[in-house]
């Protein structure tokens, strides 16, 4: 059944063909497709492949009535069924009449298809992966669980001042005095007068005068 591909492929996982075959009857709750899906997003599993060979039988078993051929009508509400794993499940049946089956957890599955004939027995399909181990996550079989967001804190953090860093004294510039005399010298010094030097001696005047006699 295309509905029972992932079945199909924990069966061989578990190498438990053979099991399935016998001859002896037995009683089957089969999860489908979906139920395995869930159980595989729930267990943070990505494949059948990520469970082992053991850990596969035993949900298996877990899944299986020896023995017996039971039909949903020889099935009552709080009935108690030993499994082959050796662990129990219960059946809570509704006033509607539908079938549930419960495990370790607080999340029953339901029976979606009862009395699927097979030739050693009967198989009622269920929407859950039941779940003998009271460690393995629970979960709705119709529902995949929402991430709550982060809770952050909404009293605002107390921050303690920081201290700030002693300040080093700076050196104050040296003042000037603003004031500045307001009279300066107008008057320099003259340059000083070359030195007279006496200008060239006159020549002598001598008498232009001469004597007009002669004595003879």
């Amino acid at each position: 059944d295309s509905d029972f591909e992932m079945l199909t492929e924990a069966i061989d996982r578990a190498d438990m063909v053979d099991f399935f075959s016998n001859e002896d009857p037995i009683t089957v709750f089969a999860p489908n497709d979906h139920a395995f899906e869930a159980f595989l997003f729930d267990s943070g599993l990505n494949e059948i492949s990520d469970l082992s060979k053991d850990e596969w039988e035993r949900i298996l078993r877990y899944h299986t009535v020896l023995n017996v051929a039971a039909s949903s009508s020889q099935l009552s509400d709080g009935q108690v069924i030993t499994t082959a794993s050796g662990d129990s499940i219960i059946v809570l049946i509704e006033d509607n009449g539908t079938i549930n089956i419960g495990d370790k957890t607080n999340r029953p599955g339901g029976v979606t298809e009862p009395n699927v004939m097979a030739d050693n027995g009967i198989i009622h399909v269920i929407n859950k992966v039941l779940i003998s181990n009271p460690t393995q996550p629970t979960y709705k079989p119709t529902e995949r669980p929402t991430e709550k967001p982060t809770e952050y804190p909404t009293k605002e953090p107390t921050y303690k001042p920081t201290k700030e860093p002693t300040k080093k004294p700076t050196k104050k510039p040296t003042k000037y005095p603003t004031q500045y005399p307001t009279a300066y010298p107008t008057e320099y010094p003259t340059t000083k007068k070359p030195t007279k030097y006496p200008t060239t001696k006159k020549p002598t005047k001598y008498p232009t005068k001469y004597p007009t006699a002669y004595p003879t």
